[in-house]
């Protein structure tokens, strides 16, 4: 099992003690079942649009839930001044990338230079032209050709973990 926090779409996370009572609860429970993702004993946590608060409120909900990093939090996007608020970084999608093993060497570099956790994406396509995004567009799946593609170059960008994407 493996949690991901989406702090975009979830209406009940408003405020910071929401965020804190939320992985409160996480930890306490869902990262306790054996059957919870970690990585070298530590539970792994995904965040998705954690920038909708700044890097000092996630300072302060991290030294209230986890001061000693007992468990792994990978934010999503092409944000290196997370760390090391959080461990690592992980691309939600990749399918805007010309150059897809490019872009995922790049990162990987970028996140290890600063000593974080590198979580390469993995997709089999993208179509978000039904929803509200300000830029919709399709990653056509070329029958399995992006996913082949994609997980060459995740496996290819010295990954800490693989992240497979689906849309």
């Amino acid at each position: 099992a493996l949690l991901s926090v989406d702090l975009g779409s979830a209406a009940w996370f408003t405020s910071t003690q929401d965020i804190v009572d939320g992985m409160r609860y996480a930890i306490d429970v869902h990262a306790q079942h054996p059957a919870y993702f970690r990585l070298n004993g530590r539970p792994v946590f995904y965040f998705w649009y954690q920038g909708r608060y700044s890097m000092a409120d996630w300072a302060a909900i991290r030294q209230q839930l986890d001061p000693d990093h007992n468990t792994i939090w990978i934010a999503e996007g092409a944000a290196p001044d997370a760390l090391p608020v959080f461990d690592g970084l992980h691309m939600y999608t990749i399918s805007w990338a010309q150059n897809v093993a490019g872009t995922l060497s790049q990162w990987s570099s970028t996140v290890h230079a600063r000593e974080g956790l590198w979580a390469s994406t993995v997709m089999p396509g993208w179509d978000n032209t039904y929803t509200q995004q300000s830029e919709r567009y399709i990653r056509a799946r070329g029958d399995g050709a992006f996913l082949r593609e994609t997980f060459a170059a995740a496996a290819a960008s010295s990954p800490d973990m693989i992240v497979i994407t689906s849309w």
